[in-house]
């Protein structure tokens, strides 16, 4: 027996290796991540979507879709034309479709893995009533076209996304919680390119379209959680938006003058700093807005 099971075992040891590797050299993605075994939960329940949002989705599936990066919650890929990202929630292990296959006995064992699971939990309702909130209030500010929480029936429509290995997966996205967003361009390659130009006009138009985001948010009583300004706010032709929708949360405080402007200025402090080390002369501009608007 022994001499079977020996030979089983190291074959497995290896093969769990190599998977890791692969994983690794994949950028960390897996489609595996994407299904959890989680059941129908009302709390996330959205309105079925309307003729306009399906015509824009099956506009968007005509493309292929590449491996764009991983977030804190999501996994990203952009439209071979240019015009749209489609992010898939990542679902912690004991979420996932057959979770037994990590940690199988540590989540019950465990005192620091029933932490983790608790957590993890936690985040989840966070970020999926993020998604839900900000689609319904702020779709324009977020270049949101299309999002899908719940497990359905009704879509039938599969994803094509080819991964940074480049193999391509069919995803079909009844099963799966995913956003369809306008693509963004970053800020600050934006605001390189105004400036290599001269194109003082058109980087003091940048800044306004991002302090103008920050103020009808606000208003519309939300908070941005992340940090990362530079990453997670980008620019479309007419206005900037959010590029996370995770990190969206509703405060009705921050709804007058007095109280979002400080937060503006904090929220946007390393823009701020970013402008004091790259373009001194973009400073004046920025404090302007933020103290009088």
């Amino acid at each position: 027996m022994m001499k079977f099971l020996f030979p089983l075992l190291v074959f497995l040891g290896l093969l769990g290796r190599a998977d890791r590797l692969f994983f690794k050299k994949n950028n960390s993605f897996s489609s595996r991540f994407l299904f959890s075994s989680l059941s129908h939960s009302p709390l996330f329940e959205i309105p079925s979507p309307t003729e306009e949002e399906l015509s824009v989705l099956d506009m968007a599936l005509k493309e292929r879709f590449y491996y764009l990066g991983k977030g804190a919650h999501c996994y990203a890929f952009a439209s071979e034309n240019g015009e749209y990202v489609i992010k898939f929630h990542r679902f912690a292990s004991h979420m996932r479709v057959l979770p037994w296959l990590n940690h199988p006995l540590s989540y019950w064992l465990k005192e620091k893995r029933r932490h983790i699971k608790q957590h993890n939990e936690e985040k989840l309702t966070y970020n999926l009533l993020s998604y839900k909130n900000s689609y319904k209030d702020l779709r324009e500010e977020t270049g949101a076209l299309f999002l899908h929480i719940n497990k359905t029936r009704h879509l039938a429509r599969t994803a094509r996304i080819v991964d940074a290995m480049g193999f391509m997966h069919n995803i079909p996205l009844d099963t799966v919680t995913f956003i369809l967003q306008r693509k963004a361009k970053m800020i600050y390659p934006s605001l390189a390119e105004c400036m290599k130009y001269g194109n003082i006009e058109g980087a003091q138009r940048i800044i306004r379209q991002l302090i103008d985001l920050m103020i009808i948010s606000c208003q519309k009583g939300y908070a941005d959680n992340d940090p990362l300004f530079h990453k997670n706010h980008g620019l479309l032709k007419d206005r900037a938006i959010h590029i996370d929708m995770g990190d969206l949360t509703q405060d009705q405080t921050l709804r007058t003058q007095e109280a979002y402007i400080p937060y503006i200025r904090k929220i946007t402090s390393s823009l701020q700093d970013h402008l004091s080390s790259h373009y001194p002369d973009l400073l004046p501009y920025y404090n302007e807005l933020t103290r009088h608007n």
